[in-house]
């Protein structure tokens, strides 16, 4: 695994390449493209599986972190979808210059997944995994809401959280103008995004797949939730082949309690390679 940067020197954007073993090339790469916010750290391990099995099978792969995110420069709140699709064009542009290729495919997680749809037409992947994809953003929007609720009202964590009673008899007082410090409108558990941001990402529905130039998709769904059946649904409607796969990953996006827990991908870093090694010539 080589570490680098890319990208624009101003806000350049920071990447991880893993190449396979020699005389074991398949002649294609793959990009991954992951979450953002919390989910983005908690999937960093799980995605460094899929990138060191993709290596092993033959795939130069990159993965790498979005404008504002993770080691990347640029703050979040400056953040704009547009910004982040062009992420993918300069990062599938960095995989081809670095490796001398010119096909690839991508893997997509959670937002990562909805980004790199917006951007196919511009980087025309051969095949592309959805992988508990993010295709309706209020409802993604709500859940990130309604975990963020659950945050700032457990007394496990914050002392403002605790009965009235205890608070005074402790003597801690006015915990309102604290919270307020703590959390605001604009805070999804633990990051502050632009309302200009959020009103993009509540934009984002199934009609992006109608964008999408022709392309093999797999979809990956350890959720049980609507997005990847009704994401598979469009992809079938609109002429493209398309092949859903239920995984043990379980990310339990929406559950509280896995905040703070690593995504433990399962049978997933299988499913992404076999469909890859599958779908690529």
């Amino acid at each position: 695994m080589t570490p680098l940067f890319f990208g624009d020197s101003a806000s350049p954007l920071f990447g991880a390449l893993t190449e396979p073993p020699a005389g074991a090339e398949r002649g294609h790469g793959v990009l991954l493209c992951p979450p953002i916010g919390q989910e983005h750290v908690r999937s960093h391990w799980a995605l460094r599986q899929v990138a060191t099995a993709l290596g092993r099978a033959g795939f130069h792969v990159l993965r790498f972190d979005w404008f504002g995110v993770g080691d990347s420069a640029g703050d979040l709140e400056a953040a704009t979808l547009e910004r982040w699709t062009q992420d993918v064009k300069s990062a599938a542009q960095e995989l081809k210059d670095s490796t001398g290729l010119r096909k690839l495919s991508v893997v997509g997680l959670r937002m990562g997944a909805a980004l790199a749809a917006l951007a196919a037409p511009r980087i025309k992947p051969s095949v592309m995994v959805f992988w508990d994809p993010v295709l309706d953003g209020v409802r993604y929007l709500d859940q990130l809401r309604s975990l963020q609720a659950g945050l700032v009202a457990d007394e496990r964590r914050y002392w403002f959280a605790w009965p009235a009673a205890v608070r005074s008899a402790l003597g801690f007082a006015m915990p309102e103008l604290n919270q307020a410090r703590q959390s605001g409108p604009d805070e999804l558990v633990g990051f502050r995004f632009s309302t200009s941001l959020l009103s993009e990402i509540a934009s984002l529905d199934e009609n992006l797949i109608g964008k999408l130039p022709r392309v093999r998709a797999v979809v990956l769904d350890s959720t049980g939730e609507p997005g990847s059946i009704e994401l598979a649904r469009a992809l079938e409607a609109s002429g493209h082949e398309v092949e859903r796969r239920v995984t043990d990953a379980r990310g339990r996006w929406s559950e509280a309690g896995q905040i703070e827990e690593l995504l433990l991908p399962g049978d997933a870093v299988r499913a992404i390679t076999e469909a890859l090694v599958a779908r690529v010539a």
